[in-house]
């Protein structure tokens, strides 16, 4: 491998001393103010089981993680407490760490110049700083290969292994296993493909470092049977099969201003590379070695995902991250120092600026919904005086913030109203007061908030948090409220108001060319209609064609309650999120009764309508 022969100079220092600066500023800013996650507040309240054993029966096993950071947690949180700030700071002080390993890596093996470029990256790209204040095992995940890297290179690069370099490699090796299962095939893929791919006149070497890998996976075997356990469980029933562009969403997730800086960044290096890519073999083929680890380790979970369950997130492809920047940047020449200054400040000044105004990182990560579902509920008892308050008390991590923040608020709690359309209609057909306060979460049935809209078609207040929004619902419009929904203002059925199926199967439909509408992708399609007949076995149906994709959703009439003019009024309401819809697809809607009975049937009152959904539910 090649090997830096340059000095460190005090300024080359003092610009790595600045990145790392410049990382760690990112990563600690308003650091006591940054709030639990959905999955931090889930593993600490795993934390209060009263034994090891019953932490692992029932805080490991059914979550599908290796026990290494719930048991770290568990341990943590019972001598430190669990204050957000004192959880946080191991993985934050990991995240770091990272970035130490990351330029003592590259400056083994590129030039200075491509180590510094790299190293900017590290400190500044979203996902890096984001997960540096998340206590989950990613970050973590990222500082033990990175670590296992280190030792692994410097093995390779000595004419014999030293007991410290052994000792290190093998228990870095070991802690990427414990702590993900991703992260664990990362450093095997790491391991695999050097030994593949690195040629060593010394074979003893190469001998002894298999040696360590085996090592490694010995000590990993007191932990197979969690892993089997865990392995029966088939993936995250939650998580969707990734789509044939999800590499490519990954890399515009990754780079700020994606469609400006990427070209950019191709050009530059490419001029960068060309007078010294032939006299650079070595650096050509850890180039080679880093892009083949990164793809496994993105092809292998892809394939699980699609094959037998999915696995596979964004989170996942960080443990393997710094070999896609060795591989874009790793055969930058050595540059003039002045040069090498003015990449670095550029690549810093777009990823700061795409941080804080981009991303908005600092205002949307640093407020929990689960803290504002209790503190706006709150704050409405004070501002209206006829209002319903409403939230899902099923979510415990709702609760442990209204707990944590003493908020104690009479409210209605909509699970016990929600367990069918029936009764959530009943409910708030029923609810009397002039405004409903409703706390929800990405995950809740869009129908609820459907029927709500009916019946309240008024919003007077809207916040909008990453995993979910706060809205006040009002029956009567007043002043600055707005209308929950706009209707589809074409007449459905040929400017009939009602028409009668004499014992057709399906009723005439409603065809919508969706693009046309200024929908977005969070965005919800509601479709309503009363339905007059002696039979419930009557669908309302949606059918959404995209490209390649058909989606088809129904509502079955017998969900709904029967309103007192022996009418029944059916609601169904389709997730776009939930849609593989791509930027310039064709996206169309066809939406129509299924008379499967063939009885007699009367329509009215047919309506499609876009209700606006939160535009940065899924920007984590």
């Amino acid at each position: 491998m090649h090997i830096s022969k340059n000095t460190v100079s005090p300024y080359r220092l003092c610009l790595v001393i600045g990145i790392i600066l410049v990382g760690m500023v990112l990563r600690f800013w308003n650091y006591t103010n940054i709030p639990y996650t959905h999955d931090e507040i889930s593993a600490i309240l795993r934390t209060n089981y009263n034994s090891i054993s019953q932490l692992i029966q029932q805080g490991v096993l059914p979550d599908g993680h290796p026990l290494l950071i719930q048991v770290f947690l568990y341990f943590w949180v019972k001598l430190f407490g669990s204050a957000e700030w004192v959880v946080k700071l191991p993985f934050t002080l990991c995240g770091v760490g990272a970035l130490i390993y990351v330029f003592l890596v590259c400056k083994k093996l590129f030039s200075f110049s491509a180590s510094v470029v790299i190293l900017s990256f590290m400190a500044i790209l979203k996902p890096m700083v984001m997960y540096s204040q998340i206590a989950r095992p990613y970050i973590t995940g990222v500082f033990f290969v990175c670590a296992a890297l280190y030792y692994m290179v410097k093995i390779f690069q000595s004419n014999d292994i030293s007991k410290k370099d052994a000792f290190f490699f093998v228990f870095f090796m070991l802690l990427s296993a414990l702590n993900h299962h991703i992260s664990f095939l990362a450093s095997l893929i790491m391991a695999f493909v050097f030994i593949c791919g690195y040629k060593t006149e010394n074979k003893t070497i190469l001998r002894k470092f298999i040696v360590l890998v085996f090592i490694s996976c010995l000590l990993y075997l007191p932990n197979i049977p969690i892993t089997l356990a865990q392995l029966r469980l088939q993936g995250l029933s939650w998580l969707s099969k990734p789509d044939i562009f999800f590499l490519f969403n990954f890399l515009k997730y990754l780079f700020p201003y994606a469609y400006f800086t990427v070209p950019i960044i191709i050009l530059l290096c490419l001029f960068l590379y060309k007078k010294e890519y032939r006299q650079e073999r070595l650096r050509t083929r850890v180039s080679v070695i880093s892009i083949c680890i990164f793809l496994l380790n993105f092809i292998i979970p892809y394939l699980y995902s699609i094959i037998v369950s999915p696995i596979i997130q964004y989170s996942t492809l960080l443990f393997s991250l710094p070999f896609l920047l060795f591989f874009c940047f790793g055969m930058i020449r050595d540059l003039s120092i002045k040069i090498t200054y003015l990449l670095v400040c550029l690549i810093l000044c777009i990823g700061i600026v795409s941080l804080v105004y981009e991303h908005d990182y600092y205002s949307q990560y640093y407020e929990s919904i689960y803290k504002k579902i209790p503190q706006n509920m709150l704050s409405s008892t004070k501002t209206y005086k006829n209002i319903t308050l409403l939230q899902n008390d099923n979510d415990r991590k709702i609760k442990f913030y209204a707990d944590r923040l003493k908020i104690n608020v009479k409210h209605e709690d909509i699970a016990k109203h929600t367990t069918s359309p029936y009764e959530i209609v009943n409910f708030i057909k029923n609810n009397k007061q002039e405004y409903l306060y409703f706390g929800s979460l990405s995950y809740e049935n869009a129908i609820w908030e459907a029927v709500i809209s009916d019946y309240y078609p008024y919003v007077s207040e809207v916040n909008n948090y990453q995993r979910g929004s706060t809205k006040v619902f009002a029956k009567h419009k007043g002043k600055g409220f707005e209308n929950v929904s706009v209707s589809y203002s074409r007449p459905l059925f040929i400017n009939k108001d009602t028409i009668t199926l004499d014992n057709k199967e399906y009723s005439p439909a409603v065809d919508i060319d969706l693009r046309k509408w200024n929908i977005g992708k969070n965005d919800f399609i509601d479709i309503m209609c009363e339905i007059d007949t002696t039979s419930y076995n009557a669908l309302l149906v949606a059918e959404c064609k995209m490209m390649l994709r058909k989606h088809w959703q129904g509502q079955s009439l017998n969900n709904f309650p029967q309103q007192e003019d022996k009418w029944t009024k059916i609601y169904l309401s389709i997730k776009l999120s939930d849609l593989p819809i791509y930027q310039f697809s064709p996206l169309t809607l066809k939406t129509y009764i299924w008379n499967k009975e063939k009885e007699n049937i009367k329509i009215r009152n047919f309506q499609v309508r876009l209700r606006k959904g939160n535009p940065i539910v899924y920007n984590i």
